[in-house]
């Protein structure tokens, strides 16, 4: 038991094994493909990078501090009008539409004009004109290619055609055409204002330096469109944890563009607390203004009424512990009136669940009970002591409320004209001396690296889909033996690629080439010629219980090299002795004569057709005892010859003239002639090509001829090609023949 479970894991672990190693062979075997993947992908990067303009980065710091400064002397007064905000409501504030709208204003970035360049690569030839004249067009008039400027001094247009690109095209003598959507609108002059009343259009342009017809996109954007685009473009951040240091930084591709629009930024920020503080000392200081008169008013009440009831009463007078209760009455009166002032501005501060409300009016309370207290003591007095306290209680809180308004109004005067904000600027805008963008060294390594992946993903799964065949075992699970396994030939492959390169050269009438090779005589060497001196052999012993001496080879699609191993192997078996007749039956498509340097014509379709005699269609080839019939004329019945008598005769009269005759056919699964012919064959083979045929496909094609009652002795696997994938079943070992 415990054998057995070993003897599995060691199985699991060397297929394991074998799955890496093929995946590692597939990448090698298709290494120039990963190359050129690769390649492909790090050459986009690079020409995107030159292409890009190149992004600098300028940045602003701000502090944010507790509290603002104030005049030495009125600390309580200044911070009453203080400003205590965290660094996340003043980015806020940063970023608001009313700091960023006041920019947008002052540097007139809702109008956006720009010159229209040719897709692509145009303005990378215009960043790179650096000559003060203006670029000659290459591909188009109405591109700009480098030179180029406008300036525009104001454009207002109607609020249904903001955020709308209008066309201005430079023409003559200082003139330009406005052009709405292909329509023409406008035509107007370089510094003379221009005036569309349809669409209450107002333009000057105060500068144009162009060719004629070289066009400019020009938009008016609503005043909400560009204050978004800024909010996306400008990034505003804290340095660090609560430091109040707040950054911002913004990226173009103009370097005093995005200095001006950061200072610009800046200062309305700056600007915009100072009047905030400013604001709230001016609101109290104008309900003071508003108050004293009044107060002056009952001050002059109160004393007129004092004086009135002292001249009555000439001899009242006050004993000392009275004159203390009234001291005690009026100090805790003016408290309370000063806290009534007092009471407007802390409502409009904070609300009333906050904590400093509700100990101010618990304060507010706690007087008014001192008052009463008092106020209770003084009922026991004589009625003319009390009428005289009441008297002189008014007078004295009504004088020092209104000293102590006055003393308010004069701190309050001082406060709002010594106002600073609690925010400054510590660094202005400055722009970073490199671009920032684009990173030309890690778009290439990152094309790089994006670049392998992908080649990877295609190689690997190019793999998975392609199905073919590459291991002869397989054909064993369909019950077929393998009679030969074919290398692919390099000898042959070489002549394939130097045709291939002629026929390019050559006129179309020249185009016809009958030069034949056949590499068992012209590279007898080649690992092919050896792997089918190893099929003649196993012809040899698979044929002694055949009928007959024909053997048809086949294949179940077109391309797997067919005529390739029935040309070779006729020439292998002709040097052994033998003498063979190899016929060309695909009489559609067959080029058998190329091979041997003959013509098609006066073939197997003649003889069917009883147009020549066997003896005129046989052709001698340049090696000893092997005789070709080429296809000859191509029939529009093909199947119907070889299905009359004339083929059974042809087959009788050659049969017993010829050690060996070898029939290559068209493939089965294309046309039904290989099932014809096979009835009649003694050995019948069907090829299979490495990496091209599926397994499904050659048990379809079995089955077919099976169908048909033709057996199929064996499969040639041919065009096997020696890769790192397949290592496993075929090792990393060649042999060949050296001229030692």
């Amino acid at each position: 038991m415990n054998h057995s479970t070993k003897e599995k894991a060691s199985q699991n672990t060397e297929a394991g094994h074998i799955v890496i190693q093929k995946l590692f062979g597939v990448l090698l075997d298709n290494k120039w493909q990963l190359s050129i993947i690769t390649g492909v992908f790090v050459l986009i990067a690079s020409i995107i990078a030159t292409l890009q303009a190149p992004i600098y980065k300028a940045n602003v710091l701000i502090q944010v501090e507790e509290k603002s400064n104030g005049i030495p002397g009125l600390d309580n007064m200044s911070e009453m009008f203080s400003q205590e905000s965290s660094s996340d409501t003043e980015i806020q504030i940063l970023k608001s539409r009313y700091v960023l709208g006041k920019t947008i204003e002052d540097l007139g970035l809702d109008v956006i004009v720009e010159p229209n360049y040719f897709p692509i690569i145009g303005k990378t030839f215009s960043r790179r004109h650096k000559a003060t004249s203006i670029a000659a067009p290459i591909f188009g008039e109405k591109y700009a290619w480098g030179g180029e400027s406008i300036a525009i001094e104001f454009f207002d247009i109607s609020a249904a055609f903001q955020d709308v690109e209008i066309t201005l095209i430079a023409g003559t003598n200082d003139k330009f055409q406005l052009f709405l959507d292909g329509q023409h609108i406008a035509e107007g002059t370089v510094g003379t204002a221009l005036e569309v009343k349809e669409l209450d259009l107002n333009l000057k342009v105060e500068l144009l330096k162009a060719r004629a017809h070289t066009e400019f996109s020009l938009m008016k954007k609503s005043k909400m469109q560009a204050i978004l685009d800024i909010q996306s473009a400008i990034n505003v951040q804290e340095m660090g944890k609560k430091t109040g240091i707040i950054q911002l930084t913004l990226l173009g591709e103009n370097r005093r563009d995005i200095s001006n629009i950061l200072d610009s930024i800046s200062q309305n920020y700056t600007s915009q607390n100072v009047r905030r503080l400013a604001a709230e000392a001016e609101n109290s200081l104008s309900f003071l203004k508003e108050q004293l008169p009044e107060v002056l008013r009952d001050l002059n009440r109160s004393e007129r009424a004092l004086n009135d009831f002292k001249m009555q009463k000439e001899s009242v007078d006050l004993s000392l512990e009275t004159e203390a209760l009234l001291d005690n009455l009026v100090n805790i009166e003016s408290k309370i009136n000063e806290m009534s002032i007092a009471e407007a501005d802390i409502s409009r501060r904070f609300t009333k669940e906050h904590p400093n409300y509700i100990s101010f009016k618990k304060q507010q309370s706690d007087l008014i009970k001192e008052r009463k207290r008092i106020l209770d003591k003084t009922n026991s007095l004589p009625d003319i002591q009390q009428q005289l306290i009441a008297l002189m209680r008014d007078f004295e809180v009504n004088q020092a409320i209104y000293l102590t308004l006055q003393n308010k109004t004069q701190e309050l005067s001082i406060v709002k004209a010594s106002t600073v904000g609690n925010v400054r600027v510590l660094d202005h805008a400055a722009v970073f001396p490199k671009p920032v963008k684009p990173r030309k060294l890690l778009m290439v390594v990152l094309s790089f690296i994006f670049g392998f992946i992908a080649a990877v993903g295609f190689v690997l799964a190019r793999n998975a889909f392609n199905r073919g065949v590459t291991d002869p075992a397989d054909f064993e699970d369909i019950g077929l033996n393998v009679y030969a396994t074919i290398p692919l030939s390099e000898s042959q492959a070489k002549f394939n690629l130097k045709q291939s390169f002629q026929k390019k050269l050559k006129s179309n009438k020249n185009r016809e080439n009958n030069t034949g090779h056949l590499v068992a005589k012209d590279a007898p060497e080649d690992l092919s010629v050896e792997a089918i001196r190893g099929l003649r052999t196993s012809l040899h012993f698979a044929m002694l219980e055949a009928k007959n001496n024909i053997i048809m080879i086949s294949g179940a699609s077109p391309g797997v090299g067919k005529s390739f191993v029935s040309a070779n192997l006729a020439a292998v078996l002709a040097q052994s002795g033998k003498r063979i007749l190899i016929v060309d039956a695909d009489m559609r498509k067959g080029y058998l004569q190329k091979y041997f340097g003959l013509k098609w014509d006066a073939g197997l379709s003649d003889i069917l057709s009883t147009k020549c005699s066997v003896a005129d269609a046989i052709k001698p080839s340049e090696i000893s005892n092997l005789d070709v019939i080429t296809r000859g004329a191509i029939p529009p019945n093909a199947a119907e010859l070889l299905m009359s008598e004339e083929f059974e005769k042809f087959l009788e009269a050659v049969k017993s003239s010829y050690d060996f005759v070898l029939i290559d056919t068209p493939p089965i699964l294309a046309v039904t002639d290989p099932a014809i012919i096979g009835r009649h064959a003694g050995t019948s083979l069907m090829l299979a090509r490495f990496e091209l045929n599926p397994l499904s496909e050659i048990a379809v094609a079995h089955e077919r001829f099976e169908l048909n009652g033709v057996d199929i002795k064996g499969i040639i696997f041919n065009g096997v090609e020696q890769k790192a994938s397949t290592s496993h079943i075929y090792g990393n070992y060649t042999y060949s023949y050296s001229n030692d």
